[in-house]
């Protein structure tokens, strides 16, 4: 699944690592810190928009493999631009009746 539609949250090995200072780089280490629960890609990479998207997805990947955070897939309910609740035939019904 494209990482942009998970989630991600910090595992137990994530913070025992978070806690030695040397231990990340720091980009690595932000991306951990970043982390508040079930945390979407869209606030991780709003949060790292110095970095280009597919770095951070990198970073992300490299994260998970190493055990440090895990991912699944973002429920309906993340949706953040609410555009899954959209129907192409009411979009037009609504244009249409302009």
């Amino acid at each position: 699944m494209d990482p942009k539609h998970r989630t991600y949250s910090l595992t137990e090995a994530g913070a025992g690592r978070l806690a030695q200072p040397s231990a990340l780089s720091v980009p690595c280490r932000r991306i951990l810190r970043l982390l508040d629960g079930e945390t979407h890609f869209a606030v991780i990479a709003r949060d790292m928009a110095m970095c280009a998207q597919t770095q951070v997805i990198a970073w992300l990947q490299e994260l998970e493999s190493t055990g440090l955070l895990q991912s699944k897939a973002a429920a309906a309910g993340s949706d953040l631009d609410f555009t899954s609740n959209f129907l192409l035939a009411d979009l037009a019904l609504a244009a249409k009746n302009r």
